[in-house]
């Protein structure tokens, strides 16, 4: 009986039986177990008709064996390539692959190279340009010891006596022409250079001499003298047959240089100047009520002004470089008075306004005699030894 039950079973199982026989000996179960043993992982099923193809992946590899047609259809970079089975897979990416990997890495190695040549050479570029800067520096170093060097052995106090009239009248002449043309940005400029190398060269004066004087006492001396420029100027430019031009011309250079030079002075000095000396000498006015009865009060002060004034006593030796505006004109005027509308008595005011305890007879001797020909000096030759 139990030999006839395993009969039976065997009867009834031998189709199931023999049909996974056939499956594990199939091609396409040999190539997946091939797969299995060289590191490839199941990937999933693709379709195809009533049978399914199974998918494997190792990286970015990818591999389908059609159950149909056993092989291996191997998909890289979108591309596919068919294979008998996966032995040949691995000799060709052992090949192929490793010849585009080599070449990448050729190609890695290439732009690596590449890169520190560019490194290299920017890095020489540097250097050069390192190299250009310090020679420069060192360029600019001498020349500056070299105007150091001079500047020692400038006479400061003897300033304004070795310029001539002829230098003088070429820069105005410059200038009158810069304002005729509408060049306002040359004109500028050229200002901008001229009262650079004139306050340049009192703040070395006084380094040399150990002065400390305060920033806004240089900007009141500077000034004083920028306006005894501009008054030189326009002595120079007057002319009695047209004076309307002559004005013009006149207030275009004041505006300039009252501008140019607060500006300067201001990068220079490293200081916002508040007030506007430039424009109180400009504006002051000695038969205004209130200026009129402080010089009607205070005749003394008056009299130590004169007093600096003819320091330079003969008018024909009087220029702006010594800070006297209109030098032709006398001190005394037909009334036998003092004559206060020079700008050495609106100097005077405004430093008595600004503090009235202060004793400014002695700082106008400073700016008249010391300060104004040294800023005068290189404002029209800023050369020592020229």
């Amino acid at each position: 009986m139990e030999i006839f039950l395993i009969v039976i079973a065997i009867v009834v199982l031998f189709p199931f039986l023999r049909n996974s026989w056939k499956a594990f000996f199939h091609p396409a179960t040999i190539l997946g177990n091939q797969a299995a043993k060289m590191n490839w992982i199941i990937d999933g099923r693709e379709k195809d008709g009533i049978v399914n193809n199974m998918r494997y992946r190792r990286g970015n590899l990818i591999a389908v064996i059609p159950f149909n047609n056993p092989s291996v259809l191997l998909r890289y970079n979108g591309t596919e390539k068919s294979f008998k089975d996966f032995i040949e897979v691995e000799r060709w990416v052992g090949k192929e692959l490793g010849k585009r990997e080599l070449e990448i890495d050729q190609r890695g190695d290439q732009q690596e190279i590449m890169k520190k040549e560019l490194e290299i050479e920017q890095l020489c570029a540097q250097l050069d340009e390192g190299e250009r800067i310090r020679k420069k520096e060192l360029e600019i170093d001498q020349r500056v010891n070299q105007k150091i060097e001079k500047f020692a052995n400038y006479d400061f106090e003897s300033a304004g006596k070795d310029i001539s009239k002829n230098e003088i009248e070429t820069v105005f002449d410059d200038f009158r022409k810069f304002i005729e043309s509408g060049d306002k940005h040359g004109e500028v400029k050229e200002l901008g250079k001229r009262c650079g190398q004139s306050i340049g060269a009192v703040l070395h004066y006084l380094s040399k001499k150990n002065d400390h004087l305060d920033p806004e006492k240089i900007f009141v001396s500077f000034s004083y003298a920028m306006y005894m420029i501009y008054s030189g100027f326009f002595e120079y430019l007057y002319d009695e047959k047209n004076v309307k031009k002559t004005q013009s011309i006149g207030w275009q250079f004041e505006a300039a240089i009252e501008l140019t030079m607060t500006k300067c002075a201001q990068y220079i000095i490293g200081k916002d100047f508040e007030n506007n000396y430039f424009k109180f000498y400009s504006e002051y006015d000695d038969f205004d009520n209130g200026e009129y009865e402080f010089w009607k009060e205070r005749s003394d002060l008056k009299q130590q002004v004169l007093s600096v004034r003819n320091l330079i006593p003969r008018l024909n030796k009087r220029s702006f470089i010594y800070g006297y505006d209109c030098p032709e004109s006398p001190d005394i005027d037909k009334d036998d008075d003092i004559d206060s509308s020079f700008t050495d008595y609106a100097f005077v005011r405004e430093r008595l306004l600004h503090n009235p305890k202060e004793d400014p007879i002695q700082f106008l001797r400073d700016t008249k005699f010391l300060y104004t020909p040294i800023f005068v000096r290189f404002f029209f030759k800023p050369e020592i030894d020229k």
